[in-house]
């Protein structure tokens, strides 16, 4: 039983290590696939300028950002909770999205055109039972 416990307790840290290198390298791919195709006009308010695959916390997370076009001083809540409800229904209700986010988490950062930080808009799986 010993020498069981010996030979299987050293695979409980490398698994999750090996699962969290191949979901960075995913994500990196994703990252630099979507870079090739920015500035990507998102509306008439905003563009995509950059995508990046940073390491979070527990696992890596794809950082969209975002340049504003128009004035914001600060948006209303009421803004920023229906833009959040509408990002997350797309990462929650296609498949193929959801399950990438199993892997990573999504943030949305926005800046104005004097490149000053706005804030940012993240989602993780667990947000999808919200």
């Amino acid at each position: 039983m010993r020498r069981g416990l010996v030979f299987t307790v050293p695979f409980l840290f490398v698994i999750p290590a090996a699962a969290e290198k191949v979901a960075l390298d995913e994500c990196k791919q994703v990252a630099e696939k979507l870079q090739s195709e920015v500035p990507m006009k998102i509306s008439s308010h905003s563009t995509l300028e950059k995508v990046v695959c940073v390491p979070g916390k527990s696992k890596p997370k794809l950082v969209y950002n975002n340049r504003v076009h128009a004035e914001v001083k600060k948006p209303s809540r009421e803004v920023v909770e229906r833009l959040k409800m509408e990002q997350r229904k797309a990462w929650c209700a296609d498949s193929d999205q959801r399950r990438f986010l199993e892997i990573v988490d999504i943030s949305y950062a926005y800046y104005d055109a004097s490149d000053r930080y706005l804030g940012a808009l993240t989602h993780r799986i667990a947000d999808c039972a919200k």
